[in-house]
C-alpha cells in the first residue's frame, strides 16, 4: 500500500494511562514525580522554562507523558502550559478535552490571536500583561494608550520593544523635580529655571537638568529608575478601563512638553 491507513486511537485506553486515574502513592505517580526532580535539578544555575516532548517514532508515549508530566510540575503551585505542536495529527487536545468541546491549537492561536490587529477595546477583555505581550510578538511600533478612572498612561513601543513608559497623571509629590528637591538634590529655584528651558524645547526635563549641570549623572539615574518602578506599578495595577494604540511618535524620544503644573512630569 502506498498510503498506509490511519489506525483509529483508543481515547478511553489513552486517558486510562493519565495520572487522574491513579492513586498519588502509587509506583507509577512516584515514577513521574521522579521524573519532575531530575528535571528541577538539571540546572540548577537557572530555571527551567520549557521542555520538549518528542520522540522518532509515533505512538511511543508522548502525549501521555507530557500530560503527567505537567500534571506534576503543576502540582509544585507553578504555571504550566502544554502545547501541541503535531499540527498534522494533533492528539494532545483530543484526549484531555471532551467530544464537544471547542479545541483551539496552534495554528488557530496563531491566525486568530496572535494574529489580530487591536485599535482599541477594554482592559476586561484583555489585560495589560497581554497588550504588552501581544505588542512584543507582532513587533509592532505604537503608543498604547492606557486610562481608566484613576490612572491614565502611555506606553510606547518600537517594533515590539518597550521603549518608554509615562505615567500621566502622575501625582505632584511624585513629579521628578518635586522629587529631587525632596532629597535635596536640587533647589526651588533651580527647578524653576529647568522647567522655564524645557517649555521652550521638546526635550525631557532629565535630559535638560543633566545638560545644565543642576543633577549628576547618579543621582538623576537613582531618581528615574524609582520613577520607572512607580510608573510600572501604576500600569500593572490597572484592572479595569480602555486602551487604544496610537502611531508611534515621529519626533525624538523625549519631545512630551510639561503641562505646566508643578514642576512637570517625570520623563526620561
Amino acid at each position: 500500500m502506498i498510503f498506509r491507513k490511519r489506525k483509529t486511537k483508543s481515547r478511553k485506553t489513552d486517558r486510562s494511562k493519565l495520572l487522574t486515574e491513579f492513586p498519588s502513592n502509587s509506583r507509577y505517580a512516584e515514577a513521574y514525580r521522579t521524573l519532575r526532580t531530575n528535571l528541577f535539578f538539571a540546572d540548577m544555575d537557572k530555571e527551567i522554562k520549557s521542555v520538549l516532548v518528542t520522540s522518532s517514532l509515533e505512538k511511543e508515549g508522548k502525549t501521555t507523558t507530557a500530560i503527567n508530566l505537567a500534571y506534576t510540575v503543576a502540582q509544585t503551585d507553578r504555571q504550566v502550559l502544554v502545547v501541541d505542536c503535531d499540527l498534522r495529527r494533533p492528539y494532545l487536545s483530543a484526549l484531555v478535552a471532551g467530544h464537544t468541546d471547542k479545541i483551539t491549537g496552534v495554528t488557530e492561536l496563531v491566525t486568530e490571536v496572535f494574529g489580530v490587529h487591536l485599535t482599541q477595546g477594554s482592559l476586561d477583555t484583555y489585560s495589560v500583561a497581554d497588550l504588552i505581550l501581544l505588542t512584543r510578538l507582532q513587533k509592532r511600533s505604537a503608543q498604547l494608550n492606557l486610562s481608566n478612572d484613576t490612572t491614565q498612561a502611555v506606553l510606547s513601543f518600537d517594533k515590539g520593544k518597550l521603549t518608554d513608559i509615562e505615567w500621566i497623571n502622575r501625582p505632584e509629590s511624585k513629579r521628578l523635580a518635586n522629587t529631587l528637591i525632596r532629597e535635596n538634590l536640587l533647589t526651588e529655584q533651580q527647578a524653576r529655571l529647568a522647567l522655564s528651558h524645557q517649555k521652550k524645547s521638546t526635550h525631557y526635563l532629565g535630559n535638560i537638568l543633566h545638560t545644565m549641570g543642576l543633577v549628576s549623572k547618579k543621582d538623576l539615574t537613582r531618581a528615574m529608575s524609582v520613577h520607572t518602578i512607580e510608573a510600572v506599578r501604576a500600569v500593572s495595577a490597572m484592572e479595569t478601563g480602555t486602551f487604544e494604540f496610537s502611531p508611534p511618535s515621529r519626533g525624538c524620544p523625549g519631545d512630551r512638553r510639561s503641562d505646566g503644573r508643578g514642576f512637570g512630569k517625570t520623563v526620561r
